[in-house]
């Protein structure tokens, strides 16, 4: 007899984790490309493995910014620097 694979949705993740509910949506489309899955739309899950994967965007959120903050702080630091290299070059011509 095959086994049935375990497979897990967002809200058995954030039962299993103690994340909010509301937290694993944002880090499962926020970071999609880390996180084990299948299926698509309504119909993805998770093995349990990914359960260890949220738990981890957790732990990195607490340490320092949450990463859309650290992305968007990045971006405007990339921003100011173009900036500044561009005047400096308009002034050395």
């Amino acid at each position: 007899m095959a086994r049935k694979k375990v497979l897990l949705t967002l809200g058995q993740i954030a039962e299993r984790t103690g994340i909010s509910y509301g937290t694993v949506v944002r880090y499962a489309k926020l970071h999609g490309a880390k996180i084990p899955s299948e299926g698509t739309g309504r119909k993805k899950r998770y093995p349990p493995a990914a359960v260890k994967v949220f738990e981890q965007l957790r732990e990195e959120t607490k340490r320092g910014r949450p990463v859309r903050n650290r992305n968007r702080y990045a971006q405007r630091w990339r921003r100011a620097e173009e900036q500044r290299l561009q005047l400096l070059s308009r002034d050395h011509r």
